[in-house]
C-alpha cells in the first residue's frame, strides 16, 4: 500500500449534489494526500454544478454510458414515493467505467460520509480484491422472479443464496481482478432494465425489490466473495480462511444523509480549488 494512491468514485444528479460535495469534503479531510482522483459520474448535474465540481482538486466529472433508454429517467420505486433514476440500472455501468479508469476503486454513494482515514478499507481491498458489506436484508426478500430465474436460484446448488444477507450496493471497493467475474455480467444485465424494475414479484410485493442491490448481492454470493458482516453494528467482521478480521465501523463511514453541514463542507472545499 505504501506509495499507492486511493481512487474514489461516486455519482450524483442535482438532487444529490450537496451530498456529493459533503462526501468529497470528507475524502479531502481524511485522505487528501493519499487520493489520486475522485471520479464523479454525472446522472443529471447542471452545467454550473459540473463546473463547480471540476474546480475542486482531484475531482473529475465523467458522463455515464447510457446502456438502456430509461437509465436516467426518474421512477417511483416504492409506495412511499421514493424516486430513483433508472431503477439504479446505472450502478453496474458506473462501476465498470470506474474500473476502466483505475486498477482499484472505492465507490461510495453520495449520501455517505467518511468519518476517518480510508487506509484500512484500501488495505482490505488490496488483500481481498473487494470491500463489500452486508445490507441487513436477505436476498429472498428483495429478488423479483425474473432475477431469481436469471441466476437459477431454483437449482439446489444455488438456492442457498436466497437465505444469505445481501450487500450494500452503495459501498463497494473493487479491483480489476474481479472486473470480469463480478462487474461485467451485471454491466451486461444493465442493458435490459427489466432486471432492475420492481414488478411486484418479490415475496412482499411492490416496494421491496432492491434493484441493483439484488443483482450485486447474488453475484457476490455466487462468487463466494468475502462480505463483511455487521454494517448496522459498531464493528464490521470478515471471516477469511477461518480467520476473523474486523474494522471499526465508526472510524470508517456512516450512511446517514442527515446531520451534515453543507455550508461547512462547501467552505472547506473552497480551500481545495484548482484555480
Amino acid at each position: 500500500m505504501a506509495g499507492e494512491k486511493f481512487y474514489f468514485a461516486t455519482s450524483a444528479d442535482t438532487e444529490h449534489y450537496e451530498w456529493a460535495l459533503n462526501l468529497i469534503a470528507t475524502i479531502h479531510r481524511y485522505n487528501y494526500s493519499d487520493t489520486g482522483e475522485i471520479a464523479v459520474f454525472d446522472l443529471g448535474l447542471t452545467d454550473f454544478e459540473t463546473n463547480e465540481l471540476e474546480k475542486i482538486e482531484k475531482v473529475k466529472v465523467y458522463p455515464v454510458e447510457v446502456v438502456n433508454k430509461e437509465m436516467l429517467i426518474k421512477f417511483k420505486v416504492n409506495k412511499e414515493g421514493k424516486i430513483a433514476r433508472g431503477w439504479y440500472s446505472w450502478k453496474p455501468v458506473v462501476l465498470k467505467q470506474a474500473l476502466d479508469l483505475f486498477p482499484a476503486v472505492l465507490y461510495l454513494d453520495a449520501g455517505i460520509t467518511l468519518t476517518g482515514p480510508s487506509h484500512p478499507i484500501f488495505k482490505w481491498i488490496q488483500q481481498h480484491n473487494c470491500f463489500l458489506v452486508d445490507c441487513g436484508h436477505n436476498v429472498k426478500r428483495m429478488a423479483i422472479q425474473s432475477v431469481s430465474k436469471k441466476f437459477q436460484l431454483n437449482l439446489p446448488e444455488n438456492s442457498w443464496v436466497l437465505d444469505t444477507l445481501g450487500i450494500s450496493a452503495g459501498v463497494q471497493g473493487v479491483t480489476s481482478a474481479i472486473k470480469e467475474s463480478y462487474i461485467l455480467p451485471l454491466y451486461q444485465m444493465a442493458h435490459d432494465i427489466s432486471y432492475f424494475v420492481d414488478d411486484g414479484s418479490a415475496p412482499k410485493g411492490f416496494g421491496f425489490a432492491r434493484h441493483d442491490q439484488t443483482l450485486f448481492s447474488i453475484q457476490a454470493r455466487l462468487l463466494h466473495l468475502p462480505i463483511a458482516e455487521g454494517v448496522r453494528q459498531e464493528k464490521l467482521t470478515l471471516a477469511v480462511n477461518d480467520k476473523q478480521e474486523s474494522l471499526n465501523m465508526k472510524k470508517l463511514f456512516k450512511f446517514s444523509r442527515d446531520n451534515f453541514d453543507f455550508a461547512q463542507s462547501k467552505k472547506f472545499l473552497q480551500l481545495k480549488k484548482k484555480f
